[in-house]
C-alpha cells in the first residue's frame, strides 16, 4: 500500500500487520506533529530532525532555539517547541515554568533558552539566537549529547559550528 502496511500475499490477498493500530496511531502522531510545527512560523533548521514529546519533568539540562508554541488540537495542550542542540525537535507541554516564563516576555520564537535542574527547574532566555552566537555570553561548555550528530543545517548548524570552534580555541 501506500503507506506500506499491508503486504500483498497473493493475488488480491493482502496481510495487515498485528500491530497495525499502534503503527496507524504513531503515523497520525507523526503528522500531527509535522502539522504544529507548520503552525509555529519559524523555520526548522532541518526538517530530518526528530521529534519527540518531552515532559518538563524528564529535562534535567537541555538548551536549543524556540521555534513557537502550538496547541495540540488532540489533547487541547499547549506546548514550546523547541529546536534542541542535541538534534531533537522537543515538544514541551506549558506547565506553570514555562507560563510565567511567557507572562515575563520570554520565550519567544527565535529565542535561545537553556533549561536546568538542580532542586528545580530553571529557564533561562538568552535572548535573540542569533545574536547569541555572536555573544560573549555564549556558553561553550557543551550539554551531554551537544556535539552528536553530524550535518546539521541552518540555525542549528552554525551553533554546532561556534560550539566546536570554541572547543578547538580552548
Amino acid at each position: 500500500t501506500n503507506a506500506g502496511i499491508a503486504r500483498e500475499s497473493g493475488p488480491g490477498c493482502w496481510t495487515l500487520p498485528i500491530d497495525m493500530e499502534s503503527t496507524l496511531r504513531a503515523m497520525r502522531n507523526v503528522a500531527d506533529r509535522q502539522r504544529m510545527l507548520a503552525q509555529c512560523g519559524t523555520a526548522i533548521s532541518d526538517d530530518r530532525l526528530p521529534h519527540r514529546i518531552t515532559p518538563i519533568s524528564e529535562i534535567d539540562q537541555l538548551r536549543g532555539r524556540v521555534l513557537g508554541h502550538i496547541e495540540n488540537e488532540m489533547v487541547g495542550r499547549v506546548h514550546l517547541v523547541l529546536e534542541g542542540t542535541d538534534g531533537v525537535v522537543h515538544f514541551i507541554p506549558h506547565e506553570a515554568t514555562i507560563e510565567s516564563a511567557r507572562a515575563r516576555g520570554e520565550l519567544r520564537p527565535d529565542h535561545f533558552v537553556s533549561f536546568e535542574r538542580r532542586d528545580r527547574i530553571t529557564i533561562r532566555d538568552h535572548g535573540d539566537a542569533n545574536a547569541y552566537l555572536r555573544s560573549e555570553s555564549f556558553a561553550s561548555v557543551p550539554f551531554p549529547g551537544e556535539l552528536s550528530g553530524a550535518g546539521w543545517r541552518g540555525w542549528l548548524g552554525q551553533y554546532r559550528s561556534r560550539l566546536t570552534g570554541v572547543e578547538r580555541g580552548r
